[in-house]
């Protein structure tokens, strides 16, 4: 092996890589399936929010060794309209009192004690009830716990902010739900409206994912459940559970660290075996990445630079800060901006050669690129942008969010007795929809060669977030009208991507590529990188849409998402 391949294969090291063969992903993209358990499944790419609930209310009732969620929160049940949360919660029941599965559930400490008005409950304690008889065990992830330094830290201590004040300075955030084998990413959490009427992004990995589930499993179950961040839960609410000496804390941040860094090295390891062995039958290769806030990062650092200092005794020259490198594997920030960085050197690297087209599409509930974000995209964004056979103009950065309608905040109705129509009660959260709604046409106007996207529909709300990243050789429409495009639902025939040189990589997780995401909550992503047949996937039809940029008319052309929005494997989960 020659000095440059070795090279090359030192930095894929750093990161944790999964080849993933037909079995592991959903069965619609493979006529033949490994997994008994899913025979006579058509499609574990769920689409809808109901499908989302009864793929995964099967699996928990028919769950036989474990069951591991980890979510924001989970819906507490109990009221009229929460039937969904029910059936769920009692599953987890039945699945830890009768079937004896192992359950462990890891939330957001703040959310997870968010008392819900209706029931007087909270998400832990409605878990807690239902499966700590026989064992199951609920974690509360405290994103604060061992942050002495911000501001916001101080002001919650002194002044005990009520929720949903408290969570401002971040929450734990990350959505992955195993049960056995199996691992269902998503960015959405375990609530009602999860299951009916907000949009939202879902796969499902089968049959341990070549080891993606335990890795899964291991980071959820054992790692981020310790007590440096988190604090399991025993039926009631207390302050002091997150105070501990100074011992202690040292103890539990030295184990947190050195078992989350064993961890991605370990595997990091092993992929690299998996990547030179499992070539031929790879579908697709999964990263997987970690994002750690400010408030957690801080503990860890000055731990790592209280080491050095020991290490070295009485250094002659100062010590320099310590930085994110230290911790031996990157954020899940880095490992996007580098992966929109290594798009534009593809592109410039081929610039000669012609007819190439670079992509990038971000979706967003509540979009708000970061300022390195922008700085990145607007490298892409400047002359770079191609006219279809169709005449229509494709740009390079593309930008997917809620409208003002669908937003996660917008104004709900109330209703009112007598004749009376209903109307909108003000809470000061609706202002959020404005600003939000602001953030994004200040990013569109950021860039020179942008085209921003809103999702709306009546009753719905948007929470889907995702990053596509292409680059293409050939013209990127190759049909003649939008409507064919949207008829071609089986992702036949010659209408995306066509060259072996194309790069392709979809993103799914919980993030959603915004400030908060990268500096205040836990996230987590999983980077799909395709070879050429599952580049070309299935479309679909998004009804009831209206996907205006500003600027444009309402045509009906115009009410739906492009079609290059959906030729990802995954984005058309939504």
């Amino acid at each position: 092996m020659n000095s440059s391949n070795e090279n090359n294969h030192d930095h894929l090291k750093s990161l944790p890589i999964f080849p993933l063969s037909p079995s592991h992903i959903a069965s619609s993209f493979s006529n033949t399936s490994d997994d008994k358990d899913n025979q006579g499944r058509t499609n574990l790419l769920s689409r809808t929010p109901k499908e989302f609930f009864s793929e995964l209310l099967d699996r928990i009732r028919s769950a036989k060794h474990k069951i591991i969620l980890s979510s924001l929160y989970i819906g507490v049940g109990g009221g009229q309209n929460a039937h969904h949360e029910n059936e769920i919660l009692q599953a987890l029941e039945v699945a830890s009192n009768d079937r004896n599965v192992e359950i462990v559930i890891l939330m957001d400490y703040q959310r997870g004690l968010r008392m819900d008005r209706t029931t007087n409950d909270c998400s832990a304690s409605a878990v807690y009830k239902r499966i700590h008889k026989n064992g199951g065990k609920v974690y509360l992830f405290h994103v604060g716990k061992n942050d002495k330094g911000t501001f916001l830290k101080g002001v919650r201590q002194r002044w005990k902010l009520p929720n949903p004040l408290n969570e401002i300075s971040g929450v734990f955030h990350l959505k992955a739900y195993i049960i056995d084998d199996c691992l269902t990413l998503s960015g959405g959490n375990l609530s009602e409206e999860y299951y009916t009427t907000r949009v939202d992004r879902y796969i499902t990995i089968l049959n341990g994912g070549n080891g993606l589930v335990d890795f899964y499993s291991t980071l959820i179950g054992d790692i981020l459940c310790q007590p440096a961040f988190a604090i399991k839960y025993e039926g009631k609410s207390n302050d002091k559970n997150c105070e501990s000496s100074s011992d202690d804390v040292k103890w539990q941040l030295e184990k947190f660290l050195n078992d989350l860094t064993n961890h991605f090295e370990s595997n990091s390891l092993s992929a690299m075996n998996m990547v030179d062995e499992q070539s031929d039958n790879v579908i697709a290769h999964v990263i997987p990445t970690l994002q750690l806030p400010q408030a957690v990062l801080k503990p860890l650092l000055s731990l790592l630079k209280a080491q050095r200092n020991c290490h070295i005794g009485s250094p002659v020259a100062p010590l320099q800060p310590p930085s994110l490198e230290k911790l031996s594997f990157c954020m899940d920030k880095d490992i996007m901006f580098n992966l929109i960085q290594t798009l534009i050197d593809l592109k410039e690297a081929n610039s000669n050669n012609g007819g190439w087209k670079a992509e990038v599409r971000l979706a967003s509930a509540y979009l708000n690129p970061t300022e390195n974000m922008i700085n990145i995209l607007s490298g892409l964004s400047n002359n770079n942008i191609i006219k279809g056979a169709n005449g229509m103009e494709h740009h390079s950065v593309y930008f997917l969010t809620a409208g003002p309608k669908s937003h996660g905040f917008a104004p709900r109705k109330a209703p009112t007795t007598g004749k009376k129509s209903s109307i909108k009660k003000f809470k000061p959260t609706d202002l959020i929809a404005k600003g939000y709604r602001e953030l994004s046409l200040l990013a569109f106007d950021s860039l020179d060669r942008c085209q921003l996207l809103f999702y709306e529909r009546e009753g719905w709300t948007f929470h889907a977030k995702g990053l596509w990243i292409s680059l293409t050789r050939k013209s990127p429409t190759n049909v003649s009208n939008k409507k064919a495009s949207l008829d071609q639902q089986q992702g036949c025939g010659n209408t995306t991507i066509s060259n072996p040189e194309d790069l392709c990589v979809g993103v799914i997780g919980s993030s959603n590529f915004n400030a908060r995401s990268e500096t205040l909550d836990v996230e987590s992503n999983c980077v799909f990188v395709f070879p050429l047949p599952l580049s070309q996937s299935q479309t679909m039809k998004l009804p009831d849409m209206s996907c205006q940029s500003p600027g444009t008319t309402n045509s009906p052309a115009n009410r739906y998402v492009d079609m290059d929005w959906l030729r990802y494997a995954f984005a058309d989960d939504w």
